[in-house]
């Protein structure tokens, strides 16, 4: 299991050392009036100053107050952190290297009780926090799937909300984890999310077999017929080279972000400097090397279904039991889901199950 690859924040509390006032009245102009590109150039100007742990906190609290300049500038502000680590950071990251080395109970107490100090301190889940807060429940959920315990694995999962950078990820191992503890009908609904509207309605290639692989359990032919169908104009796509720049930049809430700022400084010809063409020429590396891994993956996810379909193998297993209750549906407020339904308001993202019948006979 790797590292998340996101934001980690430090938890600072606001120091009185003094020292030589930097004007930061240009960036915060940038900012207020969404010159992304403007405001990305000038904070690596800033960048260059001598800061005092005044001045990186100012700036990290104008940042974190706009995040729609980007999560790469928020990471690279945070690295500059003029201050000693902190016990809280060791903590972090002695829980991580526990979660790499596959100790995952360990790893998940110390996530814990990380998350329980910082929701003991006024104001620290919010603001420049916040993402930092997300990140550790994340990194709790994949620690207790980890150690098998799914049920509380799933329970983690489902409090982290939309707005979090990687949430069409968390989506995904929330799949995972209803599969393993086959809870379908919670797999299906994590599936619906992340093929919405919202975000891009390609899948990641496992997601496209744990999909093919329910249908095929609840003996819905038609669907899973579809399943093949949709992984093959997929590859098609992926080996003709047709996944453009503006559709994979849907595939989460992260890249999302740089679709917007990207799409603002469009429509700005003053937005149109150095800094523009270098984060467009980062997101195009980005891609061609995901749509590299994406058409790998997805030549043996194509391979497996249509070898199944050709053999007409019965070797999924049948599972007759009922799909879902809606007592149940009612008491964890979430919203069904038929099958051919692709239209997702973003604040009805995650709350997903499928409510069709088991055809097993």
């Amino acid at each position: 299991m790797n590292r998340l690859t996101t934001l980690i924040l430090l938890l600072v509390i606001f120091s009185s050392s003094v020292g030589r006032a930097i004007d930061f009245s240009s960036l915060e102009s940038h900012l207020k009036n969404f010159e992304l590109m403007s405001a990305r150039e000038e904070i690596k100007k800033i960048s260059q100053e001598k800061l005092n742990i005044k001045d990186w906190q100012q700036v990290r609290s104008l940042l974190h107050s706009h995040p729609s300049v980007g999560w790469d500038i928020l990471l690279f502000w945070d690295t500059m952190a003029p201050l000693s680590e902190s016990k809280i950071d060791s903590l972090i990251k002695s829980a991580d290297q526990q979660s790499l080395e596959g100790h995952f109970l360990e790893a998940a107490f110390k996530y814990q009780s990380v998350i329980k100090k910082i929701q003991s301190k006024k104001n620290w889940v919010q603001g420049p926090n916040y993402q930092l807060y997300l990140t550790l429940m994340h990194s709790l959920g994949r620690a207790l799937y980890g150690a098998r315990l799914f049920n509380e694995a799933f329970m983690v999962y489902r409090k982290i909300p939309s707005n979090y950078i990687y949430y069409k990820q968390v989506q995904f191992e929330i799949m995972w984890t209803t599969f393993r503890s086959q809870k379908y009908e919670l797999t299906l609904g994590s599936l619906a999310t992340q093929s919405s509207g919202f975000f891009s309605t390609f899948l990641e290639p496992e997601a496209y077999i744990v999909q093919y692989y329910v249908y095929r359990k609840i003996c819905r032919q038609d669907e899973s017929n579809l399943i093949v169908k949709n992984i093959n104009d997929y590859f098609d796509k992926l080996k003709k080279n047709e996944i453009s720049l503006d559709l994979w930049l849907k595939k989460d809430v992260e890249t999302l972000l740089y679709n917007q700022i990207l799409s603002l400084a469009k429509n700005n010809q003053q937005e149109k400097n150095n800094e523009y063409i270098s984060l467009q020429n980062t997101m195009e590396l980005r891609r061609k090397a995901d749509l590299k891994r994406l058409l790998d993956q997805m030549e043996l996810v194509s391979a497996h279904v249509n070898l199944v379909q050709v053999k007409k193998t019965n070797e999924l297993r049948s599972n007759k039991k009922l799909l879902i209750a809606n007592e149940y549906i009612k008491r964890k407020d979430l919203e069904t889901w038929d099958v051919d339904d692709n239209e997702v308001w973003s604040d009805e993202l995650g709350r997903h199950v499928f409510k069709g019948k088991n055809l097993c006979r």
